[in-house]
């Protein structure tokens, strides 16, 4: 009788330990999911004197929460912002024909701004596989 309630504590604290961190790693994995993913709320971005919202793209997890003035480095190698609306190139096609005649035969080149949205600073290049100077 004795030697059955030894093996039984080692056996009831093991099948504990287990249960523990089972129980305890899921708990972890579902709060850490739930902090990382759809429901996170929009990164809060700094404002211009004209409420603009500006700032990096590095946080945010879908193109609705980009700010307006998007920071980027321009070809001349100064940094400022582009607007967002420029970098996505307009609306998606619908169809594959649609895709094709939209498709730019070259890059596009867009402006790059101060903080103020106004002052042009130099330009950003979209697209053409190679990286490329404008003197614009």
């Amino acid at each position: 009788m004795r030697f059955k309630k030894a093996l039984t504590i080692p056996t009831i604290l093991g099948i504990g330990l287990v249960f523990g961190t089972v129980v305890s790693t899921m708990t972890y994995a579902i709060s850490n999911a739930a902090s990382t993913y759809p429901n996170n709320p929009a990164p809060r971005f700094p404002k211009n004197v004209h409420g603009q919202t500006y700032g990096s793209i590095a946080n945010v997890t879908s193109m609705s929460q980009y700010p307006d003035l998007v920071l980027v480095q321009a070809t001349n190698g100064k940094v400022g912002y582009v607007y967002a609306h420029q970098l996505d190139g307009g609306p998606m096609p619908k169809t594959p024909q649609q895709a094709i005649a939209m498709n730019p035969k070259g890059p596009r080149i867009i402006p790059v701004y101060a903080v103020n949205g106004m002052t042009v600073i130099g330009h950003f290049v979209i697209g053409g596989g190679t990286v490329t100077t404008s003197n614009r």
